[in-house]
């Protein structure tokens, strides 16, 4: 399946982080802090390398979520993991407020507590034919913190969850299932898929008057298909050099990054962030931050990738993977 050029999300994405990368207003990278990163990853990889864990390091995110697996039927679990991806936006109060948390546990990992949670008491959150129809008090009841605080946004998920459930029930026979098969294991079709038939997978926004598209989400999703599909046909191929520049790029690595000082953020953006002012999704700030990270990620994994071959040129013994 071919889902043609003009939807070009590699090359939209490489565009979009280097303007903001070479011509920033608010985020700036510092190359000499990003390569002594690279230096510290290549001193864990060589300390670490006769250990079994090492040679899963990529896959820590991939297999700790696989944890929120649900005792469901392979074509269902495929669902529910889209149903999962779908909802996971904007899952975060102001800071300093009370947080959305379910079984003690917040964001990502809350929603999919909450969602493995239904699936235990009976509901068929999986199933569009349910999702299309949900009511108000049932998204409530679903999403119940432990604490009485409601999920941000209930509303709006609710009206994405009919939305995505009528797409699949109309094009794809009521399951996510059927778009995988109908990329044939392609993970770079899955994901123009994803971007060209669900609006909420459109990660796109508008930078000095170009158009910036990410696709974050949907690449997410689709590591997640391709942990989900070990051994399995249609099991999606990734491309690695792509897929590891948004694996592990979540809320936390911008915290992470500027408590290396491999990013600093200007004036402007910090007197924001003091006064909790929050960053509108596809902002020109938003953009800059998420470029910037995905550009950092890219380039790490890129030299150590580099550095670590070579050095097994030199020691042969010595057995490291990336995937």
């Amino acid at each position: 399946m071919s889902l043609g050029k003009d939807a070009d999300i590699i090359l939209n994405m490489v565009l979009a982080e280097r303007e903001i990368v070479f011509r920033p207003r608010d985020v700036y990278i510092v190359e000499k802090r990003m390569r002594r990163l690279v230096l510290r990853v290549i001193q864990f990889a060589m300390q670490n390398s006769k250990k079994p864990s090492l040679n899963i390091l990529s896959n820590n995110f991939l297999r700790s979520i696989v944890q929120l697996s649900c005792p469901l039927n392979f074509e269902n679990m495929t669902n529910w993991l889209f149903v999962l991806y779908t909802l996971n936006f904007s899952l975060w109060y102001p800071k300093s407020t009370k947080q959305w948390q379910v079984r003690g546990f917040t964001g990502f990992y809350g929603l999919g507590v909450a969602l493995k949670r239904a699936v235990l008491e009976g509901i068929k959150i999986w199933d569009p034919v349910y999702y299309t129809r949900i009511t108000e008090d049932e998204m409530k009841y679903i999403f119940r913190s432990d604490n009485g605080i409601e999920i941000p946004f209930l509303n709006k998920r609710r009206n994405i969850l009919h939305q995505v459930g009528s797409v699949l029930l109309q094009k794809y026979e009521g399951t996510f299932a059927n778009c995988i098969d109908l990329c044939e294991g392609n993970s770079t079709d899955l994901i123009k898929l994803l971007a060209k038939e669900f609006e909420t997978y459109r990660d796109v926004g508008e930078y000095k008057y170009m158009e910036v598209c990410f696709y974050t989400k949907a690449m997410l999703l689709v590591s997640h298909i391709w942990e989900h599909y070990r051994g399995k046909k249609h099991r999606p191929i990734l491309d690695l050099q792509t897929m590891a520049s948004v694996i592990f790029c979540d809320y936390r690595v911008p915290q992470v990054f500027l408590n290396l000082g491999i990013i600093r953020y200007s004036p402007f953006l910090i007197e924001k962030f003091e006064q909790n002012v929050p960053l509108n999704s596809g902002s020109p700030e938003d953009l800059e931050i998420r470029g910037s990270l995905l550009w950092i990620i890219k380039r790490v994994y890129q030299e150590t990738e580099l550095m670590i071959k070579k050095h097994l040129h030199l020691k042969p013994s010595l057995k490291v993977t990336f995937c």
